[in-house]
C-alpha cells in the first residue's frame, strides 16, 4: 500500500510537528526556571497630596520608581485613602511610571491584584 500526501499536506504536517517541538520546550524551560517573586518592600514609590480647586486636601498622582525586575508588569490596585476609608481605587501595572489622579483623599497605597 502506497501512502501519498501532497506538498502542502507535508508541509502543514511539518510545520505541526515544529510547533509541538516548541510548545514542548517552552513549556520545560518554565519548569525548570525558579520562580520570580516580587518583595514589595524593594518598590519604590511616592504620591503627591496637594489642595484641590475646592480647597479640599488631594491625592495628584502615584509615581513607582525602581522598580526591580521581579515586580515589572505585576498588576497592583492603588487605593486612594481618606483616614482608613478607601475613596477611590485604579488599577495599573508596576513599571509603568504615574498613576495620574485628581481624588479628595491625604494617602495612597497600593496591593498586588489577585
Amino acid at each position: 500500500m502506497t501512502l501519498t500526501l501532497g506538498v502542502r499536506t507535508g508541509w502543514a504536517l511539518s510545520l505541526l510537528g515544529l510547533a509541538c517541538a516548541g510548545l514542548f520546550a517552552s513549556w520545560q524551560s518554565g519548569q525548570l526556571l525558579p520562580a520570580a517573586t516580587c518583595d514589595q518592600s524593594s518598590v519604590g514609590w511616592t504620591y503627591e497630596v496637594g489642595p484641590g480647586a475646592d480647597g479640599s486636601t488631594q491625592v495628584r498622582g502615584v509615581r513607582f520608581e525602581n522598580v526591580p525586575a521581579a515586580c515589572a508588569a505585576t498588576p497592583v490596585r492603588v487605593q486612594f485613602r481618606s483616614g482608613d476609608d478607601v475613596v477611590d481605587t485604579q488599577l495599573t501595572t508596576l513599571g509603568q511610571g504615574e498613576v495620574l489622579a485628581s481624588v479628595p483623599a491625604d494617602g495612597a497605597l497600593w496591593v498586588p491584584v489577585g
